[in-house]
């Protein structure tokens, strides 16, 4: 591919196989004139279809950013010191660049980002020259404290009642296989002779998750047929909407919730499905344990995390690996993460081990269903099937979305402060 045809694509495809856009040509600065715009146009595409999809989103960011720079740069110098050449990019505007990222409270991520893109696509392909730049200034962050002996103990005595909250949940569903399901034409509130109202109604909740499952809700239906069929709009009246025993049992959980202390929806889901609060404290249980960092216990492979010296030992020792990919292969065309590798003993019920097939174990019934479309989530982010929850019922049809999975930042984040 020549020189004219890089340039004239507006799209790349990354190397997993998603398709980036080029925002940045039509930015107010960018100019087919200026060989600074066209290189960088160039190294975009060149580095961009090298890398996943999260790294190209990341540069096309950075040269926005740097574009943003360049312009509030040329308002306040003489024309002799704007940058129209690539290598016109000397330490100054670098150093200039930095400052403004500061100043506009943006990542200072984004010159790094600039700066290894810059290097790699010189150093793979010889089409550019290297430019030579100091190191990126970060900003000196507030130091975190480490936790009192106090604090860590109740920190960790509340995630072991967490963990065995959890491993209840999986013995109840259980009792939820083996229940009997609801009928409509034998629901108690439906008997000819003698029904019972509604809301007075003492439902049995493994019976209700039974029959909630048999009729493919909440999963197996899509999300177009949820919202038409059992959302709140359209079982108001009992009487009148409610002529299936799904549109029976949802109206009893969400229009007749709180009754009494009647159980809503949500809580009926809780007792057998995982929530974002439930993966959010398995992971935070792990990176105490581990002393992994974030990306890494995230980033856990719930099919292969098994070293193959496990067992080697005594065979209630397991050796855990996963992989880090941030900072790692910067210099090469291919990834090449880390492996970051940690003892466990199998047969406690809170050691990694057991924490990683928990996770699996909790998120198993969401695993087989395909993701609903998110518009709050950005292209890129992968979710991890390791350690999937469902979504509140409310959220369901605010974030389009019911299933997703705490390795998205923004889940693990809110989950962490609701723990």
């Amino acid at each position: 591919m020549n020189i004219d045809e890089f340039l004239a694509l507006d799209t790349v495809e990354a190397r997993c196989g998603m398709i980036i856009p080029l925002p940045f040509v039509k930015h107010a600065y960018y100019n087919t004139d200026s060989n600074l715009c066209l290189t960088l146009h160039y190294i975009f595409v060149r580095y961009a279809s090298t890398v996943v999809a999260q790294n190209g989103y990341r540069l096309s960011c950075a040269i926005c950013l740097f574009f943003d720079y360049l312009i509030e740069h040329r308002a306040i110098n003489p024309v002799e010191l704007q940058p129209n050449q690539f290598t016109d990019i000397s330490i100054e505007i670098v150093l200039g660049y930095q400052d403004y990222l500061l100043r506009k409270k943006e990542p200072i991520s984004n010159a790094e980002k600039l700066k290894s893109a810059f290097a790699n696509v010189a150093k793979q392909n010889g089409t550019i020259p290297l430019l030579l730049f100091p190191i990126i200034r970060r900003p000196k962050g507030n130091k975190t404290e480490p936790l009192s002996s106090d604090a860590y103990e109740s920190l960790r005595i509340a995630l072991m009642t967490h963990i065995d909250r959890l491993y209840e949940k999986l013995e109840f569903r259980k009792l939820v296989e083996i229940a009997l399901p609801y009928e409509f034409d034998t629901l108690p509130v439906n008997d000819k002779e003698n029904p019972v109202k509604i809301r007075p109604w003492d439902v049995d909740h493994t019976r209700s998750l039974k029959t909630f499952l048999d009729h493919g809700f909440p999963m197996s239906m899509s999300l177009d047929e949820v919202s038409k069929n059992v959302t709140i709009s359209y079982i108001t009246s009992f009487k009148r909407d409610c002529d299936s025993v799904i549109k029976v049992l949802t109206h009893k959980y969400t229009v007749c919730a709180n009754y009494n202390g009647s159980f809503s929806l949500d809580q009926l889901l809780e007792m057998y499905f995982p929530t974002s609060m439930d993966q959010s404290a398995i992971v935070m249980f792990l990176l105490l344990q581990s002393g992994w960092n974030k990306e890494t216990v995230l980033g856990i492979d719930g099919t292969d995390f098994e070293h193959i010296l496990t067992g080697s030992i005594d065979e209630n020792l397991a050796v855990i690996f996963s992989e880090k990919f941030r900072s790692q292969g910067l210099d090469k065309p291919y990834d090449a993460p880390k492996q970051i590798t940690a003892s466990s003993n199998r047969e406690d019920r809170y050691s990694i081990y057991s924490l990683i097939k928990l996770a699996g174990n909790l998120s198993a019934p969401l695993k087989s269903f395909p993701f609903d479309t998110n518009p709050f989530q950005k292209a890129w982010e992968e979710r991890n099937p390791l350690y999937l929850f469902l979504r509140a019922w409310g959220d369901w049809f605010k974030n389009k979305s019911r299933h997703s999975s705490i390795s998205i930042l923004n889940s693990y984040v809110t989950a962490l402060n609701v723990f």
